[in-house]
């Protein structure tokens, strides 16, 4: 099967002082990043995808009381329903199996490309005792009920 792509993908880790990147690069691609330092958030692997010079894609996975979610993901939105964004996400359940997490955790604006990959919407009560619990009630839409706390059995 002939490439999509005319100009190579490569998918690198990131390093501690290229976040700030990262996070511009998500704010550009409509997240709403929650404050690391006020909750207390362990980046523990991030990955970038890049093509030439240009960062079309990234993901953060992070740790907080003893649980694995992913703090952002974000494709570009000229690269999108390209496989991009599932290689990442799979990038990221390997490196939390790899530190022993069982599930992985996420707070989806829009839950059905999750949904598609294998997560599924958290009930009350798991939500109420995931590491995303606060979160989740502060960014709540009452209209649309998101972002969805969801999880993934990854062990």
């Amino acid at each position: 099967m002939p490439c999509k792509y005319k100009t190579r993908l490569v998918m690198s880790p990131v390093k501690e002082e290229e976040y700030r990147e990262l996070t511009d690069f998500f704010t550009r691609n409509g997240l709403k990043l929650a404050d690391a330092e006020e909750k207390k958030t362990n980046i523990v692997r991030s990955y970038k995808i890049t093509k030439g010079d240009a960062m079309i894609a990234a993901a953060s996975l992070a740790q907080r009381e003893g649980q694995f979610y992913v703090d952002a993901i974000a494709v570009d939105p000229s690269m999108r329903k390209g496989g991009v964004g599932k290689i990442l996400l799979n990038k990221l359940v390997s490196a939390a199996k790899d530190r022993g997490g069982k599930q992985l955790w996420l707070a989806a604006p829009s839950p059905g490309f999750f949904l598609a990959c294998g997560f599924r919407p958290a009930d009350a009560e798991e939500t109420e005792a995931s590491c995303l619990s606060e979160y989740a009630a502060e960014q709540r839409d009452d209209e649309s009920g998101h972002p969805e706390i969801m999880k993934k059995e990854i062990a």
